[in-house]
């Protein structure tokens, strides 16, 4: 039974300041997760902004004081900016199992989906769907994106036309990580410019709809029969990587899934030598064990 309770990702950026006000006009019932990591001389001022903005909008607020032991604990990741994204989704999934929410929503707008997207294809051209999924699963739970129509400068022109005040995370400008540089560069672009970028990954994501459609039913039919390693082989082999790249989610791994890593996975498990492992990272072996795809940590 839904109860339409909603754990918000909130920085008290402009992105989910906006979100929050929306919700709230909305009459939903939001409760604001707001992590502090320490990392910028700012963060305190910050979570200060988020309690007061809160507390104006009566809404519940809890925050998470990343500490050393956070970090550590999620070091096999090694990429600081994919550690700090698993402390912040497991704190929002954490409170939303202790408040029975149904959704947790994050703040991603039409910038961020086409930023992603691009990340993604100097990555690789083949993604099954290129940028944000307006909804998708984090652990079980639904994760909701309500604002990738809307794009950044429409959420600050409203957010200053309204005189409501929000943080401003500067890093998020400088060079130093690829989606930055991305973001920099798309700024210089006109919104025609915008538009036609974006309109094109979503002619490419319409175009896959139907691989997507069948990966998902191969996926589901895994998981009924518990990652069948007989049912995976029958698989036809065009599918095949798509939907072990669904298994490694589904087991909430934080693997660097590349499509190398992928292709490698495959050809290891058409191998009818049972016995050995193959290595995706430290410590964390793909295996098959009484006939079922899985992992091994050693």
């Amino acid at each position: 039974m839904e109860t339409n309770k909603i754990i918000l990702g909130f920085s008290g950026g402009p992105d989910s300041t906006f979100l929050l006000q929306k919700l709230v006009s909305e009459n939903k019932e939001v409760i604001a997760a707001h992590v502090n990591y320490h990392l910028r001389k700012e963060s305190d001022e910050e979570e200060k902004l988020v309690k007061i903005f809160c507390k104006e909008k009566n809404v519940k607020v809890f925050v998470k004081d990343v500490s050393e032991k956070d970090w550590k604990k999620y070091a096999y990741l090694k990429n600081k900016q994919a550690i700090a994204r698993e402390i912040r989704y497991d704190f929002y999934l954490q409170l939303a199992k202790k408040h029975k929410c149904d959704y947790i929503y994050i703040a991603h707008h039409k910038d961020d989906f086409i930023e992603t997207a691009l990340m993604q294809e100097k990555k690789s051209k083949d993604y099954l769907f290129y940028g944000l999924k307006k909804e998708n699963y984090y652990k079980g739970f639904i994760l909701k994106r309500p604002l990738l129509k809307i794009y950044k400068k429409d959420i600050i022109d409203f957010l200053i036309k309204n005189e409501i005040k929000f943080a401003n995370d500067k890093t998020n400008l400088l060079p130093i990580y690829t989606r930055n540089i991305i973001r920099s560069n798309l700024k210089k672009k006109t919104f025609e410019e915008k538009e036609v970028i974006y309109d094109n990954f979503v002619q490419i994501n319409k175009t896959k709809e139907n691989i997507r459609k069948k990966v998902k039913i191969y996926f589901e039919e895994l998981i009924k029969n518990n990652y069948s390693w007989e049912l995976f082989n029958n698989i036809p082999l065009k599918y095949k990587k798509y939907v072990l790249y669904n298994i490694f989610i589904s087991w909430n791994t934080r693997i660097n899934i590349n499509s190398q890593k992928l292709n490698a996975s495959v050809n290891f498990l058409k191998n009818k030598n049972l016995n050995k492992q193959y290595r995706l990272m430290k410590n964390v072996f793909l295996t098959v064990n009484q006939g079922k795809i899985t992992l091994l940590n050693k």
